[in-house]
């Protein structure tokens, strides 16, 4: 069995167009991956077209109460306080991630004494 992942996007006014192209590749990857995933947009700026366009893709759209606070640190305890996944996968809003990446990550995720697993970065 595949283990269960939650990916996290924070942003906070990002421009549209970034995270489109972002969360297509997202979705490619949550669509590549063999187990469940979970994406959740994590928005501190609260933006309709945001949450709509989440809607679009198939996202969990989630908007904390007290923005602001810790900046993107608290935007992510928010969202592990909410989620349930055996692992989480943390993309920045300009990250273009390839398909494969979960499959290629995870298994560095089996060693015992490995807590997190960092990958190159590419962007759109």
């Amino acid at each position: 069995a595949y283990p269960s992942v939650d990916v996290f996007l924070p942003v906070c006014g990002e421009p549209i167009e970034v995270l489109h192209n972002t969360w297509t590749h997202v979705r490619a990857l949550s669509g590549t991956y063999a187990g469940p995933v979970e994406v959740h947009v994590l928005d501190d700026a609260d933006d309709p077209d945001v949450a709509r366009m989440a809607a679009d893709f198939g996202f969990r759209y989630l908007v904390r109460p007290n923005r602001g606070w810790f900046k993107k640190a608290g935007n992510l305890r928010y969202a592990f306080e909410r989620t349930r996944g055996e692992h989480i996968l943390i993309l920045d809003a300009d990250f273009a991630p390839r398909a494969d990446l979960l499959d290629e990550l995870l298994p560095h995720m089996d060693e015992e004494k490995v807590a997190i697993v960092q990958s190159p970065q590419f962007f759109r």
